[in-house]
């Protein structure tokens, strides 16, 4: 019985923390919101409650992603630039 409420525990735990987000990284240059941009061939999914994006992101050394607008950023999330960000 403990080791049920422990492995509970720990998936409870696991569920309300950033640990299950996942990253999307830069593939090539272009518009932030295009799926083409990302080698997941997919754009970073914004939470829907918050309007934030509750994916890490890193834009590659080398590429400049265009965003119009703001990018809010869900707390515990991550948000590298190591290309360009205009």
């Amino acid at each position: 019985m403990k080791n049920l409420f422990t492995l509970l525990f720990v998936g409870i735990a696991m569920f309300c923390s950033n640990s299950y987000l996942t990253q999307e990284i830069t593939v090539q240059s272009g518009v932030f919101g295009n799926d083409a941009t990302w080698v997941s061939g997919n754009a970073p999914y914004m939470w829907h409650s918050s309007g934030k994006i509750n994916t890490d992101c890193v834009i590659s050394a080398g590429h400049t992603v265009t965003q119009t607008g703001n990018i809010k950023i869900l707390n515990g999330t991550s948000f590298i630039i190591e290309g360009t960000l205009i």
